[in-house]
């Protein structure tokens, strides 16, 4: 059976995957079922491909891993909603942070839909089911219900002598759900390390060096991953 691709279906795979007609490929539903596929033409827009047969789709991680992370530059916090998603993380649920460079206001639809855009388009590349959801919340306190949920907190501290990896060694088996908390540029101020805190977060770091927020992140991400299992 032939089917055409949607638009932007059809940019992914010329401009993105590069592919031509006789290769291979895969296409997935809206019911997250999955199938081998044959490229028969394919153009900017239009793409047409021959369904082939169906596959089991990859399995998602084992737990789920929830990145907390504090509005930064715009190509850093792109940066890691990629990468995060090719490793597997969960969530990501983005806020304003006292050293946020650009605060925004809690209805910035139109910058959240090109962030779920990211995370779609990085799913499609690593083969997950889907992206990352992405949530943003303008206010600090709104985070406390969602952190609430998590068994397992960590915040991101660099002078912090607790590392990551020894309390995922301890602490991974035992939690269904973990969150890693990441600042901005400049880190958290003191009062906002004190309410995280307050929250349950365990100040941990990643390393002797000082790393900028979206490594941090990413290297955590790949931390956490990795002692779950998922990246075995």
């Amino acid at each position: 059976m032939e089917i055409a691709l949607s638009a932007e279906e059809a940019a992914h795979l010329s401009q993105s995957r590069r592919l031509q007609p006789g290769e291979s490929c895969f296409v997935q539903g809206t019911d997250e079922k999955r199938f081998r596929a044959q490229v028969i033409r394919v153009g900017p827009r239009t793409a047409t491909v021959l369904i082939q047969e169906a596959v089991d789709t990859p399995p998602e991680p084992k737990r789920d891993l929830i990145l907390f992370l504090a509005l930064t530059k715009e190509k850093a916090l792109d940066a890691v909603l990629q990468k995060a998603t090719e490793l597997g993380v969960t969530r990501v649920i983005i806020w304003n942070s006292e050293r946020t460079p650009e605060r925004l206001p809690s209805r910035a639809l139109g910058r959240v839909a090109r962030w779920q855009k990211i995370t779609s388009e990085a799913a499609k590349q690593s083969g997950r089911v889907h992206g990352a959801e992405v949530v943003f919340l303008a206010e600090r306190e709104l985070l406390t219900g969602h952190l609430a949920a998590i068994s397992t907190r960590y915040l991101l501290a660099s002078d912090s002598r607790t590392s990551l990896a020894q309390e995922l060694d301890n602490q991974a088996t035992k939690s269904t759900s973990i969150a890693i908390i990441v600042g901005p540029e400049g880190g958290l101020n003191e009062e906002e390390v004190q309410w995280f805190i307050g929250q349950g977060a365990l100040p941990v770091s990643v390393g002797p060096r000082t790393l900028r927020a979206e490594t941090a992140a990413i290297a955590a991400a790949a931390l956490a991953q990795a002692w779950c299992g998922d990246l075995a």
